[in-house]
């Protein structure tokens, strides 16, 4: 139950996220989801040999990767400190996770060197907010599927 439970929270954690970065970006005129930049860049790399809804569904499979991956520190963290599932928490753990996030987005345009119009610092503060969007809600998923199973 708790590998269930885990891949539920995921799924919701990193969807909430998305939409979340959906809305800021549309807001503010920007392109913000994750896995459509990712699209962009993996159809920017590959040119012609991948088609863009291929990127894309490869896009989302990354972005879930990853988020996966932030949820799989997040229990290692609650059980070798022993911190509880808590809101409150929840919150220090995203601003945490959303600079962790903002390096690695950070080094990832570096890397491939994305030259598309984009402001940058908009998006590495929005992804701040994201990834507490995303704790947040994992943690809310995990404290309403403990109070059901």
């Amino acid at each position: 139950m708790e590998f269930i439970n885990f891949i539920v929270c995921g799924i919701a954690a990193v969807l909430a996220m998305t939409l979340f970065s959906i809305i800021w970006g549309k807001i503010t005129n920007n392109l913000f989801s994750e896995p459509q930049l990712l699209a962009k860049i993996i159809k920017n790399a590959y040119k012609e040999k991948v088609s863009f809804s291929t990127a894309l569904l490869l896009g989302w499979i990354i972005h879930f990767m990853i988020g996966f991956t932030f949820l799989g520190l997040y229990e290692l963290l609650w059980s070798v400190l022993s911190w509880e599932k808590a809101l409150l928490l929840s919150i220090p753990l995203g601003l945490f996770s959303g600079i962790l996030g903002s390096i690695g987005w950070k080094i990832l345009f570096k890397l491939v060197d994305y030259t598309a119009k984009f402001n940058h610092l908009h998006y590495y503060i929005h992804l701040i907010f994201a990834h507490v969007v995303f704790s947040v809600i994992a943690v809310l998923v995990y404290l309403n599927l403990e109070t059901l199973g």
